[in-house]
């Protein structure tokens, strides 16, 4: 497959370090300047493209690939 860092868009990397920080569909909306809709479409084709279910798993995965260091991870997501 390709290089890990090109599995990934930067946007949707962008999207991922706003997951890690406990961000909903709306505050990573706010954050990225889109409409929630884009943000709820952009988070799909990331769990898609790493092959997962839900949005802890796409930080799991993402760690495992080394793009996300979970000791930054807000924990609140795990409670």
């Amino acid at each position: 497959g390709p290089p890990v860092g090109q599995i990934l868009t930067d946007r949707e990397l962008e999207l991922v370090g706003l997951l890690a920080r406990g961000c909903n569909n709306r505050l990573i909306a706010r954050g990225m300047g889109i409409t929630e809709n884009s943000a709820k479409v952009a988070l799909s084709r990331i769990m898609a493209k790493l092959g997962v279910r839900d949005r802890v798993q796409v930080l799991i995965r993402c760690h495992q690939l080394g793009l996300v260091d979970l000791r930054l991870v807000d924990t609140a997501l795990f409670r």
